[in-house]
């Protein structure tokens, strides 16, 4: 499906269209998404979805701009922004918080000299699902020598998982995907694992659960990504 989807892609890619001065609109489009997931009861749920265009033109025309619409059935669009003036590499993040987990999206660009709008792109958009936690379930956990039991749900169009364990407690999207340092990871594709031993012997500290999930194409980079809060509890007395 990737692949047919990537052939589809790649003709709209290499579109040209002409307008009265007859321009070449001639460009080669790529895109990234991201799904960025936060788990936790204290914090709440926290979903953030972003999606990067980038285009190069093949021959940079002049002109005053180009205007990006969003669409979810491909004929009702809304306008977003435009993005001015025009370079030979152009860019557009779309982080609307109407963008949806697992959703259909259209865009349309369009170039503008004057009055004139001329659209010489409209690229499909699948989104990639957002990651989901089924273990740990409490933000307490206690772990013992059986280790910490970890378990998440496998997401379509993903073959493998990165689980990384982070000795930090961060609270936005933004500051999760830039933890560093692991005190724990491990590549996997089944959907559940065990921490054995834990790598820590702290009682009553923050930890964040890391799940990373991506499919690279040559014009197509899709991530999603989970993460999940939690403490290390105290051992019950016997």
């Amino acid at each position: 499906m990737k692949k047919i989807f990537l052939a589809i892609l790649i003709g709209f890619f290499f579109l040209s269209c002409e307008s009265g001065l007859n321009l070449n609109l001639n460009c080669v489009l790529k895109h990234t998404t991201q799904v960025i997931k936060l788990e936790s009861g204290i914090l709440g749920e926290k979903i953030q979805t972003l999606v990067n265009l980038s285009w190069i033109w093949t021959i940079q025309p002049s002109g005053d701009g180009v205007v990006i619409e969003r669409s979810t059935d491909s004929t009702n669009w809304v306008s977003l922004d435009t993005v001015a003036p025009i370079t030979a590499e152009m860019i557009y993040n779309d982080t609307d918080s109407s963008l949806t987990p697992g959703d259909t999206i259209w865009y349309n660009l369009g170039y503008i000299s004057g009055s004139e709008i001329t659209y010489f792109i409209t690229p499909r958009l699948v989104l990639p699902q957002a990651q989901r936690f089924i273990l740990p379930d409490t933000d307490f956990v206690t772990i013992d020598t059986t280790g910490l039991a970890i378990c998440f749900a496998k997401l379509v169009d993903f073959d493998s998982f990165k689980v990384e364990l982070f000795k930090a407690n961060v609270t936005q999207p933004e500051s999760l995907m830039n933890l560093k340092d692991a005190i724990w990871d491990t590549t996997i594709t089944d959907t559940t694992i065990i921490i054995k031993p834990f790598p820590d012997t702290t009682l009553l500290t923050m930890y964040t659960l890391k799940i990373s999930s991506s499919a690279i194409l040559e014009f197509i980079t899709d991530g999603s990504y989970g993460f999940r809060a939690f403490i290390r509890d105290t051992l019950p007395l016997p």
